[in-house]
């Protein structure tokens, strides 16, 4: 036998002494087990398991402790707010702000004196110049929003000003309006971000992604959690469409005549839709020297007389 295999043999038989011994004292120990504290029981009982023959020492326990905490599945949030502020975030977030209202707060707030980057940059005439109409109209609804968020920012830090500043004549109701404006600019920027993202992506859908997403709001999903099932109700309403379309009968527009059953009338044929079966042919006159010759003659100009349109009424 080689010297490995036997060392190998020698260790399981050390190990299955030494598990005999262990399971021996525990035997003598049986009578004292149940004056022991709860936690010396419960810990011998997690030996025993480890010990047992054949199962792991990776524990669930061992294996979390290594690994880490488990992720987690449910998405982060944070506290409530207040649910009078929940439902107008909402409303502004989902309708957006009234034109004059924005105005108004866009004007109300302009940036701080002391902080000039706020203010929100114009672009260069040089480079106006040089762009299309469709980049221009793309760069003034980008200045339009970070106008929202000059004043937004700037109703912040008034509010914040006020609060650490000490003075007599400052309220608490001036301080939440200031809070108040601001949560409506950029309540009003986050939807005009979502709308944005929406109308850069629309070009690349088919049409019937695009039917789908006109109803479409969004909501956790750009385009809305019922996406899927809206398309799939807008392709099958084509798919209808298009059998229907298919088992319907052509109109005919051919007349029957009296008499003759299927037979497309003339009359018909002439004065209402043309026969495009029937091939049109053009017939020439043969040239005859001396049937011509005598109706050259024969004709008015010739015997001197003028033609009965060119003659003077008396």
């Amino acid at each position: 036998m080689p010297p490995k295999r036997r060392s190998e043999q020698l260790n399981n038989l050390k190990t299955k002494l030494r598990k005999l011994t262990e399971a021996f004292n525990r035997l003598e120990d049986h009578s004292d087990k149940e004056n022991n504290d709860p936690e010396d029981h419960e810990r011998e009982s997690h030996n025993e398991q480890e010990n047992e023959p054949g199962e792991s020492m990776f524990t669930p326990d061992v294996l979390s402790a290594a690994l880490g905490e488990a992720p987690s599945e449910v998405p982060k949030v944070s506290e409530e707010i207040n649910d009078i502020i929940a439902q107008r975030w909402t409303t502004f977030i989902t309708s957006g702000l009234k034109k004059e209202t924005k105005k108004e707060l866009i004007e109300a707030y302009p940036a701080p004196k002391n902080c000039p980057a706020l203010k929100t940059p114009v672009l260069n005439e040089e480079i106006e110049q040089l762009l299309n109409p469709e980049k221009i109209k793309q760069d003034k609804f980008y200045h339009n929003m970070q106008q929202q968020i000059e004043a937004g920012l700037t109703a912040l830090g008034q509010a914040i000003h006020m609060l650490t500043n000490e003075r007599d004549n400052v309220t608490t109701p001036d301080i939440l309006q200031k809070l108040g404006d601001a949560g409506q600019l950029f309540t009003d920027t986050f939807r005009l971000t979502s709308a944005h993202r929406r109308y850069t992506i629309l070009p690349a859908l088919n049409d019937d992604c695009k039917k789908a997403t006109e109803s479409s709001t969004v909501d956790e999903k750009l385009f809305g959690s019922h996406l899927q099932e809206k398309v799939k109700a807008a392709q099958a309403v084509k798919n209808t469409s298009a059998e229907l379309k298919k088992k319907l009968p052509i109109a005919s527009t051919s007349r029957t005549g009296t008499g003759q059953k299927g037979h497309t009338s003339s009359f018909f044929r002439s004065r209402g839709t043309p026969n495009t079966k029937m091939k049109t042919q053009t017939y020439r006159r043969s040239f005859h020297p001396t049937r011509d010759r005598e109706r050259r003659q024969q004709s008015p100009i010739r015997q001197g007389k003028r033609p009965l349109q060119g003659r003077r009424r008396n």
